[in-house]
């Protein structure tokens, strides 16, 4: 696809030492993979490259041992790059451009550091929306949540520090006509961890502690599990 050539921009503003405020302005481009392009049997060497638009802005300050940061983000995508199942044949799945999209959102992020604890929460809002104009105008983006949310916390005492996350994802659909999905899910990590040296530290994880079964692709028929209880 020869070259191209993509940039951004930020200004920010400190009200004071508790507050400040930013707004950014940005492009990008993503060119089609090879496999996108020539994987046998769901090939499209039509594909041309997606551009994008992305704005934001936001207020991040400190509130007493918080520190916390709100954005708003809108992003304006053309020629996105999708698989999806053919209208022909429903089994069968190749890449295909998205002639225009819109993800418009927030996201709230707060953190706490104190003694030997420190804590930190982050959750998005987002509306994937299709705007090419057809039957799927304003539906939901495949495989795109509208809500993510994660949260951890660890304890530091002497050279052992004790931690937990979780994290939990909105359901998605597998379908740009919005008629099937893939259900939400919640996932647990813990971990141990212990500070042998100033250079060696030894930790111990243990991932999706509750064993859930969840997926987050769905392409071919085919569903892509995640990994099970994994240490």
């Amino acid at each position: 696809f020869g070259n191209h050539t993509t940039g951004s921009a930020t200004l920010g503003y400190r009200f004071n030492d508790a507050v400040q405020t930013y707004v950014s302005y940005g492009t990008a481009f993503k060119a089609p993979t090879f496999n996108d392009l020539y994987w046998p049997g769901s090939e499209n060497p039509t594909l041309v490259p997606e551009e994008s638009k992305n704005y934001e802005v936001g207020f991040k300050g400190q509130i007493s041992d918080i520190q916390w940061e709100l954005n708003g983000f809108y992003n304006e995508i053309e020629n996105m790059i999708v698989w999806a199942p053919l209208a022909s044949n429903p089994n069968k799945w190749m890449p295909s451009n998205v002639e225009k999209v819109k993800i418009k959102g927030a996201e709230l992020s707060l953190t706490l550091q104190f003694n030997h604890f420190l804590w930190n929460v982050n959750y998005t809002y987002q509306e994937p929306e299709n705007e090419t104009s057809g039957v799927n105008k304003g539906k939901q983006l495949s495989l795109k949540p509208k809500q993510i949310f994660n949260a951890s916390a660890d304890y530091t005492l002497d050279k052992w520090t004790v931690g937990a996350s979780v994290h939990a994802e909105d359901k998605r659909y597998t379908r740009a006509t919005n008629t099937a999905y893939l259900g939400s899910f919640a996932t647990v990590d813990t971990r141990v961890t212990y500070q042998a040296t100033s250079e060696l530290s030894i930790q111990a994880k243990l991932a999706n502690m509750f064993d859930k079964e969840y997926s987050t692709n769905y392409s071919n028929s085919t569903l892509f599990n995640q990994d099970d209880r994994t240490a």
